[in-house]
C-alpha cells in the first residue's frame, strides 16, 4: 500500500528560485519528489496555494502540472487533490546469459526481448546487466558472473540453458551469502516451491492429454529432450500429458517419449524419421517441446505421405511462429501450439527481484504463468473444441 504523505507550508520554498516561471515550478515539484522514498505518494498543496507561494500565475502551476501528469509523475483525483508519485528504486539485475545484435529466435531470445521491454516501462528503474559475448568468446562466463557480485543487486538465472548445467547452486550461494538475491526463470527441481517464475506446463500439458485421449489418440507421442539432460519444465510438460491422458483416456492409450539431442527443426525431423523407419505404426498425436521440433517432425511425416491432422495430430509447445518454411497449407502461424506471455513471464520476474531485494533476500513462493492453446490447422475440430484456445 502507497504511503501519503502531506506537504507542510515550511517545507515549500520560502523564497521563489529565479529563472522562468513554469521552469521554477517543474523544480519545485522535482524538489518534492525526490524526498520521497520508493512507494510514497505526495499529496501537494492546492493550485491557489502553491502560486502565492511560488509568486507564479495559477496557468503557470496548471502548465507545469500537465508536463508531470503526461510523465506519469502526478495524478490528480476530482475531489482529493493532486499527488506526486516516488521515482521509485533503482536496481541493476545481472542476467546469467548474453545478449546478442542477433539472437536466435528461442524462447530465451523472446524472454530476453521481454525483460528488456519490462524494464523500460517499469516504474522503478531497471538496469540489465547481461553476460558480455567476450566472457562467453573466451569460456569464462561462469567466473564473470561470480566477479558480478559487487556491482549488481540481483541476478536472473535460466535453469534451462545447458551452458550453465551444474552452476546454478554455485551463484545463488555466493549471490546469496552477499545479500544478493537470486531469482529463477524456471523452476530447479520438481518439488521447488520458492523463487522462480516458470511457465505452468503441467496444467496445460494435462488438458491437452485430456483432449487428445478423449478423441481417440491412442499412441500418443512426446517428442523431447533425451531423459538424461531434460529439464524440470520438459518434465512438468510429460507428468501433464501422461495425467490428462489417464483422465481422458483407457489402458489401451498411452504416451511415449521420442527423444531429441536439442531442440530444433533438424533434430525434429531426424527423429520422427527414426521412429518411422524402425516401428510399424506412427503415433496418431505428437506433443512437441518446441515448436521448430514440430516443424521437423510434420517435415518427416509428409516426407512419408502421412496427413496431418487426419492420420497425426501435431502441437508446438513454444507459442511463437519463427521464420520457418512452408510445408504444403501449413505454415508457422497456423501450426496448433501452447502459448504462454513472455511479457507476462518477464514481469513476474523483474517484480520478484525487487520484493526480493527489498525484503532482503527473503524467500518468496514459486510463481507459475498460467498458459492457453492458439488453435491451428495441426489438430482436428474435435481435439480443439476440448482445448483451451484462444485466437492468435
Amino acid at each position: 500500500m502507497q504511503q501519503i504523505m502531506k506537504v507542510r507550508k515550511s517545507e515549500s520554498l520560502a523564497k521563489p528560485a529565479a529563472g522562468r516561471a513554469s521552469q521554477r515550478v517543474l523544480d519545485h515539484l522535482a524538489e518534492l519528489r525526490s524526498r520521497l522514498k520508493p512507494g510514497e505518494t505526495l499529496r501537494i498543496p492546492p493550485v491557489r496555494q502553491l502560486a502565492q507561494e511560488l509568486k507564479v500565475s495559477k496557468a503557470t502551476i496548471y502548465h507545469a502540472f500537465k508536463q508531470f501528469s503526461a510523465s506519469g509523475d502526478l495524478t490528480t483525483a476530482v475531489g482529493r487533490g493532486s499527488f506526486l508519485k516516488s521515482a521509485g528504486q533503482k536496481i541493476t539485475v545481472g542476467l546469467a546469459w548474453p545478449i546478442y545484435a542477433s539472437l536466435p529466435f528461442t524462447r530465451l531470445a523472446a524472454i530476453t526481448h521481454a525483460l528488456l521491454h519490462a524494464s523500460m516501462s517499469s516504474s522503478d528503474l531497471v538496469e540489465l546487466r547481461p553476460v558480455p559475448p567476450a566472457a562467453v568468446e573466451a569460456h569464462c562466463e561462469h567466473q564473470y558472473i561470480l566477479d558480478q557480485v559487487p556491482y549488481v543487486d540481483a541476478l536472473i538465472f535460466p535453469t534451462s540453458l545447458d551452458e550453465l548445467a551444474g552452476f546454478r547452486e554455485k551463484a545463488t550461494e555466493t549471490y546469496e551469502a552477499a545479500g544478493k538475491p537470486v531469482v529463477l526463470l524456471d523452476a530447479p527441481a520438481l518439488n521447488a516451491t520458492r523463487n522462480f517464475v516458470a511457465p505452468d506446463m503441467f496444467a496445460i500439458t494435462q488438458q491437452i492429454g485430456y483432449a487428445l485421449a478423449k478423441t481417440g489418440r491412442k499412441r500418443i507421442a512426446f517428442l523431447m529432450k533425451d531423459s538424461v539432460n531434460a529439464t524440470v519444465t520438459t518434465l512438468h510438460a510429460l507428468i501433464g500429458l501422461k495425467s490428462g491422458i489417464a483422465q481422458g483416456g483407457n489402458e489401451h492409450q498411452q504416451v511415449e517419449q521420442i527423444f531429441t539431442a536439442k531442440v530444433s527443426e533438424q533434430e525434429g525431423y531426424n527423429a520422427i524419421i527414426k521412429y518411422l523407419d524402425t516401428h510399424s505404426k506412427a503415433p496418431d498425436a505428437i506433443y512437441c517441446f518446441g515448436d521448430v521440433q514440430a516443424w521437423g517432425a510434420m517435415t518427416a511425416l509428409e516426407e512419408k505421405g502421412i496427413s496431418v491432422p487426419e492420420e497425426v495430430s501435431v502441437i508446438g509447445g513454444t507459442g511463437f511462429s519463427a521464420n520457418l518454411p512452408t510445408i504444403g497449407k501449413f505454415s508457422a502461424g497456423n501450426l496448433t501450439r501452447v502459448n504462454y506471455s513472455f511479457e507476462s513471464i518477464a514481469r513476474g520476474l523483474l517484480e520478484m527481484t525487487f520484493a526480493r531485494v527489498r525484503k532482503k533476500c527473503e524467500p518468496l513462493p514459486g510463481v507459475f504463468v498460467p498458459g492457453t492453446i492458439i488453435g491451428g490447422l495441426t489438430t482436428r475440430p474435435e481435439e480443439n473444441a476440448l482445448l483451451p484456445i484462444r485466437k492468435a
